[in-house]
């Protein structure tokens, strides 16, 4: 299987890749998730999300999935999925945690995994609002 994209979140104006798929629960608890499916062998999940925190907050501020299921294509926005949406949205739905890759790469396997790297710092979520974070986010 091919290594995997990975969403991405804004930490102090720095960009990092994550593990962790927030979305997923928003769609479990709502049963809401459109039909993503790409076929970038990259995207098997159909989707990608940016994610930023701010004053303590995890908040979606972009997101591109399509469907190439069925004619015809889908693309999918942030607008399409939250309407109501001016920008950003604040994950209230999330609760758990973020790792983020940090340090050097120090391999790369073209399995589902992709990168290994030096460390990894977890960062806490309860219902969207920043439990912990260690000594990693200084706001």
């Amino acid at each position: 299987m091919t290594a995997q994209a990975r969403d991405t979140i804004i930490i102090n104006d720095d960009e990092h890749i994550m593990y962790g798929v927030p979305m997923l629960q928003y769609w479990q608890q709502n049963n809401n998730r459109p039909p993503l499916f790409s076929l970038n062998t990259a995207l098997n999940r159909g989707y990608f999300a940016k994610w930023l925190i701010e004053e303590s907050k995890l908040f979606l501020i972009d997101f591109f999935g399509e469907c190439v299921l069925t004619p015809p294509r889908k693309e999918y926005s942030l607008h399409d999925i939250f309407p109501n949406t001016q920008g950003k949205v604040f994950a209230f739905w999330f609760t758990g945690d973020i790792e983020i890759p940090m340090g050097k790469q120090i391999d790369y396997s073209h399995s589902f995994i992709g990168a290994t790297y030096e460390y990894y710092t977890t960062i806490k979520f309860e219902k969207g609002l920043l439990v912990d974070s260690g000594s990693f986010l200084t706001e």
